[in-house]
């Protein structure tokens, strides 16, 4: 992934000082700098390019100095990284630079090592700002999704009640309280014939994988033997974190896994790492044998219980538990 490096400095010689210490980065599409000479210039720049990220600006500079331009930054509507040079022992300009938005800052002369490792520790903090977007920008997406369900599973519900205002031999009465997202519950009534009412109900909530919700998704390795194929896999949605058990969701999913894939088996010494990280070779024979996830997350529930319980005694605060 290229980053793009706003440099602004009126000095003529920083130009070729930069382009020299970082052409390899430069010609492996690593990093891209573009440069301005003040700060009006850079403030025109920025508003013609929205890929620009992180700007590096000098403080004394003609037309518009690096603090003013730091004061029109909060005005552009998006995620930038500023990093202010300033002179040395300049620490009231520094403090005021970290006061109206600067990340970091560096000292005249400049120190290109320190500069390389100044700009990297602000493209990583960049990098982690627009991973948590695009991750709440998904969940956002996903509740909409759960959102939508929710009305679609509500709609389909009988509504009206009394539903059979000719029959007066019968009352009835409905009411189904929705899941924390959405569930698979339903209920539906009619007439079989004139003797006869007919009912159906579906109890599935709380029957599967609680406190967490399963999605499509794909992805395109940038390393390893899939760099560059587009590879398929399932994205795990906490909903609930009081509810979730990591160890079931990992057994539904790797149940579902052997029963969609013919010739399911461990590769090399998987099957050893399984048995110590389960603590026996039961998970993986019963697993091998076809039982169901709840059997399998069953067949430890009392050891579990008698654990905690001889645990609990020696806890100074109690565990918590789903």
């Amino acid at each position: 992934m290229s980053f793009k490096v706003l440099i602004v400095d009126d000095e003529p010689d920083m130009e070729i000082l930069i382009r020299q210490r970082f052409r390899r980065k430069i010609k492996d599409g690593e990093l891209e700098f573009v440069f301005a000479h003040d700060g009006q210039e850079a403030l025109n720049k920025l508003q013609e390019d929205t890929e620009l990220d992180v700007v590096m600006s000098d403080i004394n500079m003609p037309i518009m100095d690096g603090l003013t331009l730091l004061s029109h930054l909060t005005d552009i509507d998006r995620i930038l990284k500023t990093v202010i040079v300033s002179a040395y022992g300049d620490m009231q300009n520094i403090r005021t630079a970290m006061n109206r938005g600067a990340y970091d800052f560096l000292i005249k002369p400049i120190d290109f090592q320190d500069f390389e490792v100044t700009l990297n520790k602000t493209i990583l903090e960049l990098e982690g700002i627009k991973k948590g977007l695009r991750a709440q920008e998904q969940l956002s997406a996903l509740q909409h999704e759960l959102s939508v369900a929710a009305r679609i599973q509500q709609s389909i519900l009988p509504r009206q009640f009394p539903p059979f205002p000719g029959h007066n031999e019968f009352e009835i009465y409905a009411q189904m309280l929705p899941a924390r997202e959405v569930g698979g519950d339903f209920y539906d009534f009619f007439l079989i014939d004139k003797d006869r009412l007919g009912f159906v109900i579906g109890d599935v909530s709380g029957k599967g994988v609680p406190g967490v919700a399963f999605r499509e998704t794909y992805f395109n390795p940038t390393f390893s033997k899939n760099a560059g194929k587009v590879c398929g896999g399932v994205q795990v949605h906490i909903t609930d974190p009081s509810k979730v058990e990591a160890i079931t969701a990992a057994t539904h999913m790797m149940v579902e896994a052997k029963r969609l894939y013919a010739g399911f088996d461990w590769r090399g010494d998987a099957g050893r790492w399984v048995d110590l990280l389960t603590g026996s070779t039961r998970f993986r024979e019963m697993l091998m044998a076809g039982a169901p996830a709840a059997e399998i997350v069953g067949a430890w529930r009392e050891e579990l219980s008698e654990w905690n319980r001889r645990r609990d005694v020696y806890l100074l605060y109690p565990a918590a538990r789903p």
